[in-house]
């Protein structure tokens, strides 16, 4: 989450990640093993090595030291936290990159009031009685784009607004692209495999 936050943002550049190597904070290995990847995929290269270690470390337990914590509930329970720590690093760039402005929606919304405000008294000195008819059926259309404009400002459909929300195409396209970054992240593991 460093790179999302201004204050952090330099532990992603190169000087930072030399720094952190300095003060001891990562290996060489790790420095040298994280320095390709961009900011934004090298949490995903760090879980990646959890996930192997803790791959390695199931079924063995002598690197436990207790035997409360060395079951299958634990593992289990560490697998399902690992897993859950990766979606909700995805959902923090998702939500940052998928999200409309708040002044478009705004916008849109006094656009739409206004309009079928002032329609019916606009509409009533030709068109008379029926005017009312049209003004709902106006309504009903332009209440559609103000939906549309909603759904822009919560794209994972958070206040349920509209029923469908994400492209699944879109979906496979994000999942496919961190399957290449966790295997690249698993070629350079900073942690000896044995």
């Amino acid at each position: 989450w460093a790179n999302l936050v201004s204050d952090f943002e330099q532990l992603h550049s190169a000087s930072g990640l030399r720094r952190l190597a300095q003060r001891g904070v990562l290996t060489d290995s790790q420095q040298d093993a994280l320095s390709p990847f961009t900011p934004d995929q090298r949490h995903d290269v760090v879980l990646q090595w959890l996930c192997s270690r803790l791959v390695r470390c199931q079924g063995t337990h002598e690197d436990y030291s207790l035997d409360a914590i060395s079951g299958y509930d634990f593992e289990r329970r560490l697998d399902d936290q690992t897993l859950e720590l990766r979606e909700m690093t995805h959902l923090l760039l998702t939500d940052r990159a998928g999200r409309m402005p708040f002044a478009y929606v705004h916008i849109v919304q006094v656009l739409v009031d206004s309009l079928i405000l002032y329609a019916a008294p606009a509409l009533f000195p030709k068109i008379g009685v029926h005017s009312v008819g049209l003004v709902a059926l106006l309504t009903l259309f332009y209440r559609g784009l103000l939906e549309l404009a909603k759904s822009f400002l919560d794209p994972f459909n958070q206040s349920g607004y509209v029923d469908q929300t994400i492209s699944a195409d879109v979906l496979l396209r994000e999942v496919n692209r961190d399957l290449h970054t966790m295997a690249t992240g698993s070629r350079r593991l900073p942690l000896p495999v044995e």
